[in-house]
């Protein structure tokens, strides 16, 4: 929420990693491969697997803007996302304020950035995205029987939204939403 909080590093976005060693990173998908190759290699590394790379990037260079595009649809839209962001950290009664106002009329405008990246209105587009990302799960998963880095990576996308505008769109993918409630149960988040 405040530029200060990453002062410390090179980068000006979240997320930002640091483990208990000090190594920094910030782009999600090396992120989640770091992570898993230090606590499990559960799934192949950036370059191994083609399909899972392919999923992955759709994670972010997608998915991720389509949901910033229907989250941050409207100003109240905007603004009961801020406010939920509000409530979940520790902020002074006055950041409090400036988040939900300032960070409203902020994101209201990302969103309608990201909208301009699609050839349909954000709702419309969520779904047809959603529609593309169950033509690569392998049975109940990315990664076939058991989760794989792509799983992991678009579901952190959708995870971060439950709770917000547009998340219906997910509960009403039966396909996704299946998918969805396979890995919330595997995960435990």
């Amino acid at each position: 929420m405040k530029k200060a909080q990453l002062e410390w590093s090179e980068w000006n976005a979240v997320p930002v990693f640091v483990d208990s060693n000090g190594k920094a990173m910030n782009e999600s998908n090396d992120i989640l491969h770091y992570i898993d190759g230090k606590h499990g290699n559960l799934w192949a590394r950036a370059g191994e697997d083609a399909e899972q790379d392919r999923w992955m990037e759709f994670s972010n260079e997608v998915l991720g803007k389509s949901i910033v595009a229907v989250i941050y649809q409207s100003f109240r839209s905007s603004f009961g996302a801020m406010e939920y962001v509000s409530k979940v950290d520790n902020f002074t009664a006055k950041e409090k304020f400036v988040n939900k106002w300032m960070g409203a009329l902020v994101m209201k405008f990302v969103g309608k950035s990201r909208a301009k990246m699609f050839d349909e209105p954000p709702r419309e587009n969520m779904k047809t995205q959603l529609d593309l990302m169950s033509t690569g799960f392998n049975g109940d998963f990315f990664g076939g029987d058991s989760p794989n880095g792509a799983d992991f990576a678009n579901y952190g996308i959708l995870r971060s939204m439950q709770g917000l505008n547009g998340f219906d769109i997910v509960e009403s993918h039966e396909t996704v939403w299946a998918w969805y409630n396979r890995l919330q149960m595997f995960s435990g988040v």
